[in-house]
């Protein structure tokens, strides 16, 4: 009886520190996702000045493909 008892406090425990490490990473995903959305708008709008400086100057500079690379959330 003491042996089920010990299984089932040792379930909840285990439950419990289970579903805290993931609510941390699902917190950990959101901010990584808005950091991501926070460089993509910035690389937007770096390339976008580049884009309106060289249309103002009148020639054509050409803007860095790096806006294009993709990050993998693991």
């Amino acid at each position: 009886l003491q042996t089920s008892q010990y299984r089932s406090f040792n379930l909840k425990k285990t439950s419990e520190r289970n579903q805290k490490v993931l609510d941390q990473l699902a917190q950990l995903r959101e901010k990584l996702k808005q950091k991501q959305q926070q460089m993509e708008r910035s690389f937007a709008a770096s390339n976008g000045s580049l884009i309106r400086r060289s249309r103002n100057n009148g020639t054509v500079n050409p803007v860095s493909d790096k806006s294009h690379e993709t990050f993998a959330i693991v």
